[in-house]
């Protein structure tokens, strides 16, 4: 067996040159200022919250809150497609990226998962610590809004998963309880019926009391 000649410490090359985009750049500043940040860090539920009512702003959830899952998951790619790091391109790959930081609650994410929707949503730390969700499209406020028809199954499927009732997600949602049932079946979505009683008539009580 032939061994490869012995290679020197000098005659090794460590520089490699990569051309940063804006968006890596953009990125390293985001880290950085979280880094340096002197602030406490932000409770789970609060940052979540935070997401809601800025995905709701931009029009990436409904105005009940369901989250439009692959609408996000496009715009989060779309923006960051030009970013060099093989690691982001790898994430954003993920099909269950950024849904699961908004199921998994008792979950611990990498910080990069945060960072990349942050950047997407709000461009800067500063911005996303200064941000005040505007009243007027809170998911609080608007329960009774008209739904948008080519979206209604993702509102369905949060209000059901919230424990919302077959009638009560039939009527907000505009669709037949048949229909919101069988959604619920679909993705396996237990669903509480109510108990029903078989109504006889004089007449059929009569012949079976004399048979």
């Amino acid at each position: 067996m032939q061994r490869g000649a012995l290679i020197l410490p000098s005659e090794i090359n460590l520089h490699h040159y990569v051309v940063l985009g804006s968006v890596d750049v953009q990125l390293t500043s985001l880290a950085h200022n979280v880094w340096r940040s002197s602030a406490s860090l932000i409770a789970y539920q609060h940052t979540t919250t935070r997401y809601r009512h800025r995905l709701v702003e931009m029009g990436f959830a409904s105005h009940i809150g369901a989250i439009r899952q692959d609408k996000l998951r496009h715009a989060l790619r779309a923006y960051w497609a030009k970013s060099a790091s093989p690691t982001i391109q790898q994430l954003l790959l993920d099909s269950s990226y950024p849904e699961t930081l908004f199921r998994a609650k008792r979950a611990q994410f990498h910080p990069l998962k945060h960072l990349l929707l942050i950047g997407t949503l709000w461009h800067s730390w500063r911005e996303f610590c200064e941000y005040k969700p505007c009243e007027c499209v809170t998911p609080e406020r608007a329960g009774d809004n008209v739904l948008n028809g080519g979206e209604t199954d993702a509102d369905i499927l949060y209000l059901l998963q919230q424990g919302k009732s077959l009638r009560v997600v039939s009527k907000q949602c505009k669709r037949s309880v048949i229909y919101v049932k069988k959604l619920a079946l679909q993705n396996n979505i237990p669903v509480k019926t109510r108990a029903k009683r078989i109504r006889y008539s004089v007449d059929c009580w009569a012949a079976k009391r004399w048979c």
